[in-house]
């Protein structure tokens, strides 16, 4: 039931997984090359929704399709609730991972 926003596009996790699998059918390979820093938030009380803490990663990730490459940096956001991820944010520029695909 966790809902993820890539780059603000909505989607249910299993749509967000049938994508990424998309992009390994497709030959495209990725790799974190770097965990730059990574944050974390712990709610005294959970929020209405029932969120108990939250994560902020900051990564350098490549991704790889052939002879092309690209490396691009993503900060991530997760909101954690009994322990489980129900929502995450992704943010990194598409551009490279688009020209990858050509």
């Amino acid at each position: 039931t966790a809902k993820v926003h890539d780059n603000l596009h909505t989607v249910p996790i299993k749509q967000n997984f049938r994508d990424f699998y998309s992009m390994i059918a497709k030959g495209v390979v990725t790799k974190v090359e770097k965990i730059n820093a990574i944050f974390e938030t712990v709610n005294y009380k959970a929020s209405p929704d029932g969120v108990t803490n939250y994560v902020v990663a900051w990564v350098t990730l490549s991704a790889q399709r052939g002879k092309k490459s690209v490396t691009f940096i993503m900060n991530q956001g997760f909101a954690f609730k009994n322990g489980k991820i129900i929502e995450e944010w992704d943010t990194y520029d598409t551009a490279g991972l688009m020209d990858l695909m050509k």
